[in-house]
């Protein structure tokens, strides 16, 4: 997982791409129809040549072009977001927008993902991101649309000066950092899917239910953001993103049974989206407009970074704790651990919010 992850930190090598090298006059929609198809064409060829049990290396490379479209897509897509959102002051609810979209297809994966897992239908996911991807084809066909840009030496120094002085934007580096802390989280998916799948012995349909219901609490937690994004100051948006990440770990360590796996799968997807929506659109109001995808993908890299870390400390400390301790107390261990990194992110807060007051953002 954390592998699989890694092509999500060369968002910012695709966003240069895009900002510096307009692909047949176009910065976005030209790269978008590229991305897409990659990703139809990638999980089709999956479906049409299926794989024999046991080449999970062979599958990695084999995925590392649909995850790549798919990286780009979502590069893009951002960058759309702050050239069309930071004008007119809608990034927070363009962002909302975003989410709430992702996290109601989540919903309907994590039901259809559990029943396909349970009754070893893998190879039919394939089949269905594949025709998936090739809608979002045809949806970029039919309305992205944008000014033509040209590749002119002119414009590629104009580029090249605004992401210079990107990172100097007071607090830009900053949220970075609050940013990868608090996605450094040990407490990761594949740790709770081994807890709640072996320890608690709950079902693979159990278990994509949960996540489902965890899209849900995101879902309401996007619709609600897009209400007070800006009717909020600041240093309360900040504290609140961290206090909800905390929320978000600690409600795991009363899960014994499907039923309050899935009351907690809906109250941390509230809390951890929440507190994601709150510092991506902090990001975003701070991004120049000129090479918002270059320094969005590397703040969005930077989040991924910190998941993918994240990810590989908590399935060694778990396995190391496992030979220990036991399966309860590694989990409680890892979920302790990632409780306190959150947390941590509390540390630059004063910093944060001197920067932010210059650019009079409150």
């Amino acid at each position: 997982m954390a592998i699989m992850a890694l092509p999500w930190s060369l968002k910012p090598l695709l966003a240069l791409l895009s900002d510096f090298l307009p692909l047949f006059g176009s910065r976005r929609r030209s790269y978008l129809l590229l991305a897409t198809a990659a990703a139809a064409i990638g999980l089709g060829a999956l479906y049409v040549a299926p794989l024999p049990t046991g080449e999970r290396w062979l599958l990695l490379v084999l995925l590392f072009v649909p995850t790549l479209g798919i990286a780009f897509t979502d590069v893009l897509a951002d960058a759309l977001m702050i050239e069309v959102g930071k004008p007119r002051g809608l990034t927070g609810r363009l962002q909302s927008v975003q989410w709430f979209a992702a996290y109601f297809a989540l919903l309907l994966s994590g039901v259809v993902g559990g029943y396909l897992t349970a009754n070893d239908r893998h190879e039919l996911a394939f089949l269905i991101c594949s025709a998936l991807w090739a809608a979002s084809l045809v949806l970029t066909l039919l309305f992205v649309r944008e000014q033509p840009h040209q590749a002119s030496a002119a414009d590629v120094r104009s580029t090249a000066a605004a992401l210079r002085g990107a990172f100097a934007v007071p607090g830009l580096l900053t949220i970075c950092a609050v940013s990868f802390l608090w996605d450094f989280n040990p407490l990761s998916y594949s740790v709770n899917y081994v807890h709640m799948t072996r320890t608690l012995g709950l079902s693979e349909q159990v278990f994509g239910n949960a996540f489902s219901l965890f899209s849900a609490g995101a879902m309401a937690a996007t619709a609600g953001y897009a209400l007070y994004c800006r009717r909020v100051g600041v240093p309360a948006l900040l504290h609140a993103a961290i206090a909800a990440g905390i929320v978000g770990n600690v409600l795991y360590w009363w899960v014994t049974d499907a039923a309050s796996y899935y009351i907690a799968s809906t109250l941390v997807g509230f809390a951890y989206m929440t507190g994601s929506l709150i510092l991506l659109d902090l990001a975003a109001r701070l991004v120049p407009i000129p090479v918002a995808a270059t320094v969005f993908a590397v703040i969005m890299a930077l989040v991924t970074l910190g998941a993918s870390f994240g990810e590989a400390l908590g399935g060694v400390l778990y396995d190391l704790a496992l030979e220990q301790y036991g399966a309860g107390a590694a989990y409680r261990l890892v979920l302790v651990l990632g409780t306190a990194m959150i947390a941590s992110c509390w540390l630059w807060v004063p910093r944060l919010k001197r920067q932010l007051a210059i650019h009079a953002i409150d």
